[in-house]
């Protein structure tokens, strides 16, 4: 009995580069969008159009739901790489204020983060005939895996996964007989420059292969703020993956080494040497 990772081929299950933005692209940016989309052709051909819909809460309690393809409705678009097999190694989300670039094959951070970069650079320019700035309120980087039981899941079988005495890991995560949840997170100062560092683990109750298996997902999240409160990286989405990209460059390799070390320091020892990390 053990644990194994659910995705053999890599360290990790997904990654996730986030860029949010001070305002929304809503329906007149994604109608730009779609426009100019042959910038994705080659990376990421495949499109899906979202719903999305605004709510409106009055003083007197009523909320308000708004749909449809009004000009100020939020953007939902998504661009996608699907493989042979059906899976989606590579997708590009626009959500309102919220851009993505998910990875589902990580092979490698240069690669992939220049995978992510590019696909941000390619909206920046499917943005160009847009003449208005948007300004990025802060960048995150996710890193997500998922470890299934591969026996009758027992007491203390966690610590075969997670390392003890870490302040991400408490003791009663190691005692507990039945499946649970922990989320744990804090702000950190790194270069004078506020980032959130975010850990969160569920235990629960899967099929792998068909067969029911304990599972835990674990997700380190690390946002990059700015230097004060309330404070934005004072940087345009064009110019940031652009003219000025070597500076989010340096911030995403920031986040990832927080990110990578969150991940080492909660595994157990066998499982870093499984993982190669």
């Amino acid at each position: 009995m053990t644990w194994q990772p659910i995705n053999e081929a890599n360290a990790l299950d997904s990654t996730v580069w986030g860029v949010v933005l001070t305002k929304q692209l809503v329906q007149r940016h994604q109608q730009a969008i779609q426009a100019n989309e042959s910038v994705f052709e080659d990376v990421l051909p495949s499109k899906t159009l979202g719903t999305q819909l605004r709510l409106q809460v009055e003083s007197s309690g009523n909320i308000t739901v708004a749909g449809g393809d009004a000009a100020e409705q939020p953007a939902g678009l998504t661009y996608s790489r699907i493989a042979a097999d059906g899976s989606v190694p590579l997708q590009l989300s626009i959500s309102g204020r919220a851009v993505s670039v998910t990875n589902k094959s990580y092979a490698g951070w240069r690669k992939d983060k220049a995978d992510a970069l590019d696909a941000f650079a390619r909206l920046s320019r499917a943005l160009h005939d847009v003449s208005e700035e948007f300004p990025v309120s802060h960048l995150s980087l996710s890193y997500k895996d998922v470890f299934w039981w591969d026996g009758e899941w027992q007491s203390g079988c966690v610590s075969e996964l997670l390392a003890r005495d870490t302040k991400w890991t408490p003791k009663w995560m190691f005692e507990a007989d039945s499946f649970w949840h922990h989320d744990i997170g804090e702000i950190v100062i790194h270069d004078d420059v506020r980032v959130v560092e975010r850990l969160a683990i569920h235990c629960l109750e899967g099929l792998v292969n068909e067969r029911p298996r304990a599972a835990v997902v674990m997700e380190t999240t690390t946002r990059w703020l700015g230097k004060q409160p309330r404070d934005v990286l004072s940087v345009d989405f064009h110019r940031a993956f652009g003219q000025e990209r070597s500076d989010v460059e340096r911030c995403y390799d920031a986040m990832h080494d927080v990110a990578k070390r969150m991940f080492v320091s909660v595994l157990a020892e066998p499982m870093r040497e499984k993982l190669r990390v």
